[in-house]
């Protein structure tokens, strides 16, 4: 699914950074929760990444290759981090 004609004016384009603002969102209470030692970083990070994903594929051809790639890769790294050691490590590392 492509967003071929959308623009953020249209009401389509409107629903779209509506569904960004969640991502946004979580990554900076998933952040908070890192940074304070929560518990419950770990699932708001996964979730934040995964609908950040969803939010950028419809928009894939629309945007700059720059800003959805860049997306993706802060995505991907994060969901790596989060279900590899190497991201448990990088968290023991600053606390």
């Amino acid at each position: 699914m492509v967003a071929t004609g959308t623009t953020i004016t249209s009401s389509g384009g409107k629903a779209m950074s509506l569904l960004w603002l969640l991502p946004l969102v979580g990554f900076l209470v998933g952040t908070y929760g890192l940074w304070f030692g929560q518990p419950w970083w770990r699932p708001v990070l996964g979730a934040s990444a995964v609908v950040s994903i969803v939010a950028v594929l419809p928009w894939w051809g629309v945007m700059p290759k720059i800003s959805y790639l860049g997306a993706l890769a802060v995505d991907l790294l994060v969901l790596l981090g989060l279900i590899t050691p190497w991201g448990d490590q990088i968290v023991k590392a600053f606390q």
